[in-house]
């Protein structure tokens, strides 16, 4: 469906205390969809590192008109050893109103909690928790073996609703690139491309 079509693009600057990011994302087309602006921030404390998030929603619906609302993020990941972390975010602490009109119509809160295995110097094990506080839980995992210096593959799954996903990244010095595929029982295929650039020395 051409209209479920998602883009997005960031930009990540490290200062002397933390890091500072910027970011734009949109989904939909001329008949609704949603544009986010987000700034974050981040710095690490020992072993963990915290952000935080600020969004700026707009909403677009042929029709009906704009609307903007403001939401906020916060999140963190802890190396407990060498081969476990742990990571817990929550995405739209505040749950502004959507509408005026229906005081249940809310932007949904998110909850992830998730654990990473390093099995070994080539192969990492990720499992999530998603709890949407109006919804099922959902249940994710996920491995990626290295098998070189620079090509990584990947492949996991969901439960509620179910999903299967393979994917591969490729990062040659300053640039990296990942392709996934996504198949979901209930709607099909589902493609996702990202690049990213390292401008920086370190």
């Amino acid at each position: 469906f051409p209209a479920f079509n998602r883009g997005a693009m960031a930009a990540a600057i490290p200062g002397r205390i933390g890091a500072a990011a910027l970011g734009f994302s949109r989904f939909g087309d001329q008949l609704y969809n949603e544009q986010v602006l987000a700034l974050g921030y981040g710095n690490k404390f020992g072993i963990a590192s915290l952000g935080l998030k600020a969004n700026i929603i707009q909403y677009s619906a042929q029709g009906f008109g704009n609307r903007r609302l403001f939401t906020v993020s916060f999140g963190g990941i802890a190396s407990i050893t060498e081969v476990l972390s742990v990571g817990a975010y929550m995405t739209n602490l505040n749950q502004p109103l959507i509408s005026n009109r229906d005081a249940e119509e809310r932007i949904p809160a998110l909850v992830n909690v998730g654990v990473m295995l390093k099995l070994s110097e080539h192969i990492i094990a990720c499992a999530e928790l998603e709890k949407d506080l109006g919804e099922q839980l959902v249940i994710k995992s996920g491995i990626e073996y290295q098998l070189h210096d620079r090509f990584f593959f990947r492949t996991g799954f969901n439960l509620g609703p179910k999903a299967a996903f393979a994917g591969i990244g490729l990062k040659p010095r300053r640039i990296s690139f990942d392709y996934a595929v996504q198949y979901g029982f209930d709607v099909g295929m589902n493609h996702h491309i990202s690049a990213a650039i390292k401008l920086g020395r370190k």
